[in-house]
């Protein structure tokens, strides 16, 4: 099986009342008008996307998504063997070249936390985890911060409509290295039963906490960890799911795996209203 992130590289819960800016709004693309399948993204096209990157050598190894000034969500096996000195943040980047990498914004890190039934192996459960900044985000043009769902995106049977995903991972499964240019691919979301036919036949590792989508010669890959899948309504980008696993990268027949927000929301929303305000919605 191929998992999605690379993991060779190796708190407090507040009670406070989530605070809205009206000084941002989420989920805006500052552009004018993809990952296997996919093109190139333009600049200020995700300015939420987060990318990782290990401390010492720069290397990129999984995503998140920004959702406020202060907090990412990401997948829990992204931060399963790292530490908080051992990886900062970067946010809103378009390229990862070695060039580029000497230009970004990097944001430490003040902590991170794992869902506590996640489990590791062999398939990621409760796979999201929530990263704090050890301060708030610049925002500009290009960084900016993803819509968390609305209360009509909670039914796991729903299939939502026009899906986009943007990364850094591979743009085929044989690549031996992840893109340098931020991605994005658009996808089709499969419905609930058959991506348990498909999943579920000797053990289950597919559940109502997960979302699967993918389309002919379009998908996530290896380095795609973490990063959003993303939904447009209403002229905004919501944060539907986090890349989490799958079986092969481009295959039709097995479609990717993503942790379905909304199945969460209970237990991030304790952790990123701590020092935080959430944008509003426009």
């Amino acid at each position: 099986m191929i998992f999605f992130g690379l993991l060779v590289i190796t708190s407090f819960v507040s009670t406070t009342c989530i605070e809205y800016s009206e000084k941002c709004v989420c989920g805006k693309q500052n552009v004018d008008d993809r990952i296997i399948g996919g093109k190139e993204a333009k600049r200020g096209a995700y300015p939420f996307h987060v990318a990782f990157l290990d401390s010492r050598s720069d290397f990129y190894f999984c995503a998140g998504t920004l959702v406020n000034n202060r907090w990412i969500i990401t997948a829990a096996h992204c931060m399963y063997n790292e530490n908080l000195f051992s990886f900062v943040a970067v946010v809103g980047a378009l390229k990862m070249t070695s060039e580029a990498k000497k230009s970004h914004r990097k944001y430490a890190i003040e902590k991170f936390k794992i869902h506590p039934n996640y489990t590791h192996s062999p398939y990621f459960m409760y796979d999201i985890a929530v990263v704090k900044l050890k301060s708030d985000v610049v925002f500009d043009n290009y960084t900016g911060v993803a819509c968390l769902p609305s209360n009509d995106m909670s039914d796991p049977e729903q299939i939502f409509d026009n899906l986009v995903v943007a990364g850094f991972g591979k743009t085929s499964a044989d690549s031996l290295s992840s893109s340098e240019i931020l991605m994005d691919v658009d996808l089709q979301q499969r419905n609930q039963s058959e991506c348990k036919q498909i999943y579920n036949r000797k053990r289950e590792r597919y559940t109502d906490k997960h979302i699967c989508a993918n389309d002919q010669g379009k998908d996530v890959c290896n380095g795609d960890s973490g990063g959003p899948l993303l939904t447009r309504r209403r002229g905004s980008l919501f944060f539907v799911g986090a890349v989490s696993w799958g079986v092969i990268c481009g295959g039709y027949k097995y479609p990717s795996v993503f942790t379905r927000i909304t199945a969460y929301e209970d237990w991030f929303k304790q952790y990123i209203n701590e020092d935080a305000s959430i944008c509003l919605v426009k």
